[in-house]
């Protein structure tokens, strides 16, 4: 649950940018999608780029660039090659929005055993 407070409206803004990548961020996505053109149902789907999870995920080494990866990366790795776009300042209002809203969907995530169990994949199909 949400309350109206300027951390829900940062997780508001976020879930915004996601379903809403192209229109609310111009300058940063040149091929018109969204984030939730491959993130299913704003990241909540179980298989299909799942957002739920990510707090315990990230940091991490990625073979793809050779190096230890924050989450901020990771989201503008996204922007750079599946939006063929331009990276987000990782101090930016739209990156905080983002991050908070991948940490909402995982506030009760603690560790990377709880992401593979069944409760968290039931989670992620319902809206």
């Amino acid at each position: 649950m949400l309350f109206n407070n300027q951390k829900s409206d940062l997780i508001h803004y976020g879930r915004l940018l996601i379903i809403d990548t192209y229109k609310q961020l111009p300058n940063n996505v040149n091929n018109k999608l969204n984030s939730s053109t491959c993130h299913l149902n704003a990241g909540r789907v179980a298989k299909a780029a799942p957002y739920v999870g990510m707090n315990v995920v990230y940091t991490k080494y990625r073979s793809r660039n050779a190096k230890i990866n924050t989450i901020e990366d990771r989201i503008n790795g996204c922007f750079q090659r599946s939006m063929n776009g331009q990276p987000l300042p990782t101090n930016s209002v739209h990156m905080q929005a983002i991050v908070s809203y991948m940490n909402f969907l995982s506030q009760n995530i603690k560790t990377k055993t709880i992401c593979k169990t069944t409760q968290v994949l039931s989670l992620l199909i319902k809206s």
